[in-house]
Protein backbone atom coordinates (compact mmCIF):
# COMPACT_ATOMS: atom_id res chain seq x y z
CA UNK A 1 0.00 0.00 0.00
CA UNK A 2 1.44 3.40 -1.15
CA UNK A 3 1.74 5.95 2.00
CA UNK A 4 0.67 9.18 1.26
CA UNK A 5 2.26 11.71 3.25
CA UNK A 6 -0.69 14.65 4.56
CA UNK A 7 1.20 17.13 5.26
CA UNK A 8 1.99 17.95 1.69
CA UNK A 9 0.35 15.53 -0.76
CA UNK A 10 1.55 17.36 -3.78
CA UNK A 11 5.22 16.49 -2.59
CA UNK A 12 7.32 15.73 -6.28
CA UNK A 13 4.86 17.84 -8.05
CA UNK A 14 5.78 20.77 -10.21
CA UNK A 15 3.71 23.72 -10.87
CA UNK A 16 4.84 26.74 -12.96
CA UNK A 17 2.98 29.64 -12.21
CA UNK A 18 2.47 32.48 -15.15
CA UNK A 19 -0.84 33.83 -13.95
CA UNK A 20 -1.51 37.45 -13.30
CA UNK A 21 -2.83 38.69 -10.05
CA UNK A 22 -6.37 36.75 -11.13
CA UNK A 23 -4.13 33.30 -10.53
CA UNK A 24 -1.65 33.76 -7.69
CA UNK A 25 -3.54 32.03 -5.29
CA UNK A 26 -4.06 29.18 -7.23
CA UNK A 27 -0.23 28.56 -6.67
CA UNK A 28 -0.33 29.45 -2.84
CA UNK A 29 -3.20 26.83 -2.36
CA UNK A 30 -0.83 24.35 -4.37
CA UNK A 31 2.85 25.18 -2.69
CA UNK A 32 0.73 25.53 0.79
CA UNK A 33 0.20 21.40 -0.08
CA UNK A 34 3.61 20.66 -0.81
CA UNK A 35 4.06 21.22 -4.86
CA UNK A 36 7.24 22.95 -5.61
CA UNK A 37 5.52 25.99 -7.56
CA UNK A 38 7.82 28.08 -9.98
CA UNK A 39 6.48 31.39 -10.14
CA UNK A 40 7.47 34.35 -12.37
CA UNK A 41 7.47 38.09 -11.08
CA UNK A 42 4.80 40.24 -12.61
CA UNK A 43 5.91 43.97 -13.45
CA UNK A 44 4.03 46.56 -11.81
CA UNK A 45 2.70 44.53 -8.98
CA UNK A 46 0.85 46.23 -6.22
CA UNK A 47 1.13 46.00 -2.75
CA UNK A 48 4.44 44.05 -1.79
CA UNK A 49 2.18 42.63 1.32
CA UNK A 50 -0.49 41.08 -0.75
CA UNK A 51 2.89 39.87 -2.91
CA UNK A 52 4.62 38.58 -0.33
CA UNK A 53 1.61 36.30 0.80
CA UNK A 54 0.25 35.27 -2.59
CA UNK A 55 3.97 33.61 -3.30
CA UNK A 56 4.64 32.32 0.09
CA UNK A 57 6.27 29.04 -0.32
CA UNK A 58 7.15 29.74 -4.27
CA UNK A 59 10.50 29.59 -5.95
CA UNK A 60 10.79 33.60 -7.60
CA UNK A 61 12.19 34.62 -10.76
CA UNK A 62 12.74 38.21 -11.53
CA UNK A 63 12.10 37.79 -15.55
CA UNK A 64 9.74 36.10 -17.66
CA UNK A 65 11.14 32.65 -19.41
CA UNK A 66 11.70 32.82 -23.08
CA UNK A 67 12.73 30.61 -25.86
CA UNK A 68 14.11 27.38 -24.89
CA UNK A 69 14.16 27.89 -21.50
CA UNK A 70 9.92 28.03 -21.71
CA UNK A 71 9.59 25.05 -23.71
CA UNK A 72 11.97 23.18 -20.84
CA UNK A 73 10.06 24.42 -18.45
CA UNK A 74 6.86 23.45 -20.01
CA UNK A 75 7.93 20.11 -20.56
CA UNK A 76 9.17 19.37 -17.12
CA UNK A 77 6.13 20.98 -15.11
CA UNK A 78 2.86 18.43 -14.55
CA UNK A 79 0.90 21.69 -13.88
CA UNK A 80 0.61 24.89 -15.43
CA UNK A 81 -0.93 27.69 -14.01
CA UNK A 82 -1.77 30.78 -16.72
CA UNK A 83 -3.93 33.83 -17.10
CA UNK A 84 -3.64 33.47 -20.88
CA UNK A 85 -4.52 31.22 -23.77
CA UNK A 86 -1.81 29.29 -25.13
CA UNK A 87 -1.38 31.08 -28.16
CA UNK A 88 -0.63 33.87 -25.82
CA UNK A 89 2.54 31.37 -25.24
CA UNK A 90 3.74 31.15 -28.90
CA UNK A 91 5.42 34.08 -29.61
CA UNK A 92 7.95 33.96 -26.35
CA UNK A 93 8.45 30.17 -27.25
CA UNK A 94 7.24 29.25 -30.71
CA UNK A 95 8.25 25.11 -30.05
CA UNK A 96 5.33 26.19 -26.68
CA UNK A 97 2.62 26.89 -29.05
CA UNK A 98 -0.91 25.22 -28.59
CA UNK A 99 0.09 21.93 -30.37
CA UNK A 100 3.41 21.71 -28.40
CA UNK A 101 1.20 21.81 -25.30
CA UNK A 102 -1.11 19.08 -26.71
CA UNK A 103 1.67 17.08 -27.06
CA UNK A 104 3.26 17.32 -24.26
CA UNK A 105 0.14 16.80 -22.31
CA UNK A 106 -0.79 13.35 -24.61
CA UNK A 107 2.87 12.30 -23.76
CA UNK A 108 2.27 13.13 -19.47
CA UNK A 109 -1.72 12.27 -19.21
CA UNK A 110 -1.39 13.39 -15.16
CA UNK A 111 -0.70 16.99 -16.44
CA UNK A 112 -2.64 19.46 -16.16
CA UNK A 113 -2.86 23.09 -17.84
CA UNK A 114 -5.03 25.70 -16.30
CA UNK A 115 -5.93 29.16 -17.71
CA UNK A 116 -7.50 31.52 -14.91
CA UNK A 117 -9.02 34.39 -16.08
CA UNK A 118 -12.14 36.55 -15.18
CA UNK A 119 -13.63 35.42 -18.20
CA UNK A 120 -14.98 31.91 -19.30
CA UNK A 121 -12.63 31.08 -22.09
CA UNK A 122 -9.87 32.19 -24.07
CA UNK A 123 -8.85 31.77 -27.85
Amino acid sequence: MTQIDLTAPLSGVTVLDMTTALGEYAGRLLADLGADVLRFDVEGATDPYRRAFMNAGKQMRASQPSGTELAELLARAQVLLTSEGPAALRPRAPRAGSSNLKSSRSRASESIFAIITRWSWLT
